[in-house]
């Protein structure tokens, strides 16, 4: 048998002698980009500069917006949020009776899920004549009070507390009892202090009993500028509401009862009348979180994705002036046996390296703003695991997408162009 060199045996043949493959390891290759990268640090720093920003936007509005959305779950207002309320709004003119059943609201109460329940309405044919004097002593005509007829319920409802005196009680709305209680404002207006209570007050020519004053309320804040008396005592001295919506009756709720309580609110005040009436429930607040999270990340994902934009504009643009200032390079390697794929590859891994240290870079400065941002705001801070990903794949992208052009470019220069360049 006989050996040939296949070098010494196709020059023997009069042919051109075959060159080995020209091969690069990944090795090679990541090193070669690396030294293109630090071969200029400040350029590289600043090109990376705009993925870092873009994705510590991205992050921080993922993870503030989850955050912010706990928090208003943590702080959602219980005492709207457990409240019911039914009222008859009628036509607009021909309400003209008292609809609710007279032990509607002991019938609210029966309802599973109802802790406290009163009724309810404004006095507007009360016109401010209001006085420790009898008539025809009168209130300051300027003077801006509300009158209110309520049920010892409303303020039980209204989480009412006292400064001086005592609340009315269900003997006194059985009995129609001439009493009254003030709002602190009201009190205020009418020169009322607490040395007052227990005595005669008179109001639209009636005599009343002061039996105490507000200090203030959880709910229905009206009543704190309010003259309030028993809803039984309004009707016997001033006749029943007429009018739209003239009379309500409100229920607080244990938390998470509010629909169920509101689907028998109706049938419990009148079940002959249930379909006039006008049911009103707390927002869920489930729907209430996802609006916010859709109007706030609708907002800052866009400014993210400016900003991931700009990087991405920034890394095409450097690796652009790369490829034109290492013309003279690239003429030189291909004329030594480097592949077309090979100058793509260097360079495409150049753009990519530096997206993907932006995102790592941008998705830890991301963190940091939003852990210390919740500190600061004495939130809990919540962030899922994922972005931690998301932000170096979000920069490997956009370093990918960056250097496609300006690496494909690169590798289509012919050595012998670029060598008469240099």
């Amino acid at each position: 048998m006989r050996w040939r060199r296949s070098g010494a045996g196709a020059a023997d043949a009069g042919q051109s002698p075959q060159l080995p493959r020209s091969t690069m390891r990944a090795a090679d290759l990541f090193a070669e980009a690396l030294a293109g990268i630090t071969q200029r640090p400040g350029r590289s720093v600043m090109t990376a500069l705009g993925t870092v920003l873009g994705v510590a936007v991205l992050v921080c509005v993922l993870g503030l917006t989850s955050s912010a959305a706990a928090q208003i779950g943590s702080r959602f207002d219980p005492l709207t949020a457990n409240e019911v309320s039914i009222t008859d709004p009628g036509d607009g003119v021909t309400v003209a009776s008292y609809t609710f059943r007279p032990d509607a609201e002991q019938r609210v109460k029966s309802i599973n899920g109802v802790e406290e329940a009163g009724i309810g309405w404004s006095l507007h044919d009360v016109k401010g004549q209001v006085s420790l004097l009898p008539p025809p002593g009168t209130t300051d005509p300027d003077t801006k009070l509300a009158y209110m007829a309520a049920s010892p319920g409303l303020l039980a409802e209204a989480g009412a507390t006292l400064s001086s005196g005592a609340l009315y009680n269900d003997w006194h709305e059985r009995t129609a009892q001439p009493v009254v209680v003030l709002g602190p404002g009201a009190a205020r207006q009418l020169s009322i202090t607490r040395a007052a209570v227990g005595q005669t007050i008179w109001m639209d020519g009636h005599r009343f009993f002061l039996m105490g004053i507000l200090s203030n309320t959880q709910r229905h804040a009206e009543l704190l500028n309010a003259v309030i008396i028993p809803s039984t005592t309004a009707r016997a001295l001033f006749g029943t509401p007429t009018g739209a919506g003239a009379f309500t009756l409100w229920a607080q709720v244990r938390p998470g009862a509010a629909a169920v309580v509101a689907s028998q609110l109706a049938d419990a005040v009148n079940p002959d009348l249930a379909g006039t009436y006008k049911v009103t429930k707390p927002p869920d607040i489930s729907s209430l979180k996802d609006q916010v999270n859709t109007d706030m990340e609708g907002l800052f994902l866009l400014l993210a994705a400016v900003s991931l934009v700009i990087g991405m504009v920034g890394i095409a643009n450097t690796t652009f002036v790369s490829v034109i200032e290492r013309t003279p390079e690239i003429g030189l390697r291909r004329a030594l046996g480097a592949r077309s794929r090979h100058i793509l590859s260097q360079f495409l891994v150049e753009a990519v390296t530096l997206g993907t240290l932006g995102g790592l870079i941008g998705a830890s400065l991301g963190t940091v703003i939003v852990v210390a941002t919740c500190w600061a705001k004495q939130w809990t801070a919540v962030l899922d695991w994922r972005l931690a990903v998301l932000g170096p794949v979000a920069g490997l992208l956009v370093g990918g997408l960056a250097g496609l052009y300006p690496a494909s470019r690169a590798s289509r220069i012919e050595p012998v162009d670029a060598l008469r360049q240099s």
